[in-house]
């Protein structure tokens, strides 16, 4: 009889326990993080060289890029949470370029020239809204399911012309440089992802986060020089919470 009734006690104190750790209101959560993403951006346009439209085709690649990612959640109810995150990240990204320059003494008669782009700079930055479903699983270890609508903030290094040489009799040109321009945009998407913690103070917990990001914008870089990006990936990370 006295082991059945300790054993309660042990059950409802473990209990207590489990509830008074999930029962953190505020939780601040700072992860480093990185965007898994494999997309390539494409331009097609033309520039006016020697009274002719010379064509202009680029290809630029963008792989995964570190971020960093910090916000915080406010616990209104037992599993209910709402809370905003803020996600920041830059990376360079390489490509090629092919155009047809035309020649400065024959009409329709177009020279090819090639040559490969590098440094092209793309920076994203998203505030994330969100609700939180919280599910405890023991009382130092929860998951909690999320998701919401997005906002970025993106800058995109775009070509916006073509420099090259060439000699007499002009027959041929080669590649030099490509100009370039820092276009801006923002965008509304959406987030939804799982962050799981695991609680190892009353104030601190170390977790992660598995969180799928997206939106889509036209960047206009000249008149005819338009191109569709999308923004926004799925970000993994990992970091700290403080628990209040």
């Amino acid at each position: 009889m006295r082991a059945t009734i300790f054993a309660a006690l042990c059950v409802a104190g473990l209990a207590g326990t489990a509830h008074a750790q999930s029962e953190a209101r505020l939780r601040l959560s700072i992860n480093v993080a990185d965007q898994v993403t494999s997309r390539t951006l494409t331009q097609n346009f033309t520039v006016p060289i020697n009274a002719e439209p010379a064509p202009i085709a680029t290809s630029i690649d963008l792989s995964s890029a570190p971020m960093f990612d910090i916000g915080g959640s406010y616990r209104f109810r037992h599993r209910l949470a709402a809370g905003l995150s803020v996600t920041s990240l830059s990376r360079d990204g390489d490509g090629t370029l092919d155009a047809q320059i035309p020649h400065p003494f024959f009409f329709d008669k177009l020279r090819p020239v090639s040559g490969d782009l590098s440094g092209l700079q793309h920076k994203e930055t998203g505030v994330h809204i969100y609700a939180m479903y919280f599910i405890p699983v023991t009382g130092k270890f929860d998951i909690g399911v999320f998701g919401g609508p997005s906002h970025f903030s993106v800058k995109q290094d775009f070509v916006t012309d073509v420099d090259y040489t060439s000699t007499y009799p002009f027959d041929a040109a080669t590649f030099t440089r490509a100009p370039t321009e820092t276009i801006k945009g923002s965008a509304t998407g959406f987030n939804a992802g799982v962050d799981v913690s695991w609680r190892l103070s009353k104030v601190l917990a170390v977790g992660g986060l598995v969180r799928f990001t997206g939106a889509s914008k036209t960047l206009t870089a000249a008149s005819g020089n338009d191109v569709d990006v999308k923004i926004g990936g799925v970000q993994t990370g990992a970091g700290v919470r403080l628990l209040f």
